[in-house]
């Protein structure tokens, strides 16, 4: 199978954990900010913080204000722990004492009364920045939570970018392309290293054993195809002296036979191993190559004048024909026609022959393979249909049965330009 170039959507994963995390990071502030609202968490604002002043340390001063010692001692410990300015008056306005830092802002008044008549007066003021309301609190939330986000997002990235690698690299092992690797490490990616490293190995392993195997596989081909030679040369010998006409032709037919096994084997392996030499070819060349080794008559060839050129392996192509015309030769009764048309962007070779048919039954399976049936006549089928299938499905077609209306069968299989 030809190597297909991984297009997939390879962030889909990377793209749900960063929406996972934001989702996370916007739910977390939304709890934060609703916390905010409801409970008012934080420093007080400086209206609460004089206004407890007024409640609390103003109503004690009036108890001690007769005190000076008790007096300045809570007035300095309100203005520690509250983080106030404090000045203290007399009746007529003289300071008594200041507390704490001072401060530019206007000061809050509050007057100390007891039984109507004026004490004095206290005057406080902020010595700390306080809340000013919660816009600057939700900007800073904001700004953590897309800061969050941003490292979110690398971090969905460097979790994924193994996976991403994997998935590119199994899809290309599947597809035949047995040089790719994955490039991660046990040290640098953890585990997902690990399961990259283990592919690795894999892959070194299934490639030595492809080149093994094609190497086998041309070894034997020459192997079994020098014998056959032999015995054609023997077999003309033998006729050269007489021998029996009978003896001759089946003699003559067993090797056919064992030559067009070894060439089905042969092509087999090499779609199996995806070893296809694909090339520019005349679709009208091909199919004339095919019906004069058939030794069908020019007649009965048709070559539509547009039928053009078509990208393919030339020996699987003339496997593929070989194969239907030897079918309609031996189960077909004869080669009726054969044709090469373009349609839809494809080349369709057609060969229809003599025959009764396919049964319903075997036009389902005639494609399958290993697939034995017969047709009306008794004669059965073996690999060749499932072998012309798998060749036409190589080269982004496909292979099918047709039963036309004056007769025979037309087997027909097509491969895109």
């Amino acid at each position: 199978m030809k190597h297909r170039r991984f297009r997939g959507r390879r962030s889909n994963l990377r793209h749900r954990l960063f929406v996972l995390f934001g989702l996370c990071i916007l739910a977390t502030v939304a709890a934060v900010t609703l916390a905010y609202v409801l409970i008012g968490p934080g420093p007080m604002s400086y209206r609460e913080a004089v206004s407890r002043v007024e409640r609390y340390v103003g109503a004690r001063l009036e108890e001690v204000w007769d005190e000076p010692t008790e007096r300045t001692r809570l007035t300095e410990q309100a203005a520690q722990e509250l983080g106030l300015g404090i000045v203290l008056l007399d009746a007529t306005g003289q300071e008594l004492s200041r507390h704490g830092a001072d401060c530019p802002r206007t000061p809050y008044r509050v007057f100390i009364e007891r039984d109507g008549v004026r004490l004095g007066e206290m005057r406080a003021c902020t010595a700390t920045r306080w809340r000013r309301g919660p816009g600057p609190f939700l900007f800073g939330v904001l700004v953590f939570a897309a800061a969050l986000w941003l490292a979110a997002g690398w971090a969905a990235r460097r979790m994924t970018r193994p996976l991403e690698r994997l998935l590119a690299t199994a899809r290309a092992i599947g597809d035949g392309d047995t040089s790719v690797r994955t490039g991660l490490t046990r040290v640098a990616d953890g585990e997902l290293g690990g399961l990259g490293e283990a592919m690795d190995e894999m892959a070194e392993r299934i490639a030595r054993q492809m080149g093994d195997q094609r190497e086998l596989l041309a070894v034997v081909s020459h192997e079994i195809r020098s014998p056959l030679t032999r015995l054609r040369v023997m077999l003309e010998t033998l006729e050269e002296r007489g021998a029996s006409p009978d003896d001759l032709e089946r003699m003559e037919r067993e090797i056919r036979g064992l030559d067009g096994l070894v060439g089905e084997l042969l092509a087999s392996s090499r779609l199996e191993f995806a070893l296809q030499d694909e090339r520019t070819l005349d679709a009208g060349e091909v199919l004339r190559a095919a019906a004069e080794r058939a030794g069908v008559e020019p007649s009965r060839v048709r070559v539509a004048q547009d039928v053009g050129q078509l990208r393919g392996d030339a020996s699987l192509l003339a496997r593929a024909l070989d194969n239907l015309l030897d079918n309609a030769r031996v189960h077909g009764g004869g080669v009726d026609s054969v044709s090469a048309t373009r349609i839809e962007g494809a080349v369709l070779f057609a060969v229809q022959d003599r025959g009764p048919g396919f049964t319903e039954e075997l036009e389902q399976t005639a494609f399958e393979s290993f697939v034995r049936g017969s047709r009306s006549g008794g004669s059965s089928l073996g690999l060749g249909l499932s072998l012309v299938r798998r060749i036409a499905e190589s080269h982004g077609g496909r292979a099918f049965v047709e039963r036309p209306s004056a007769g025979g069968t037309r087997v027909c299989f097509s491969v895109r330009v």
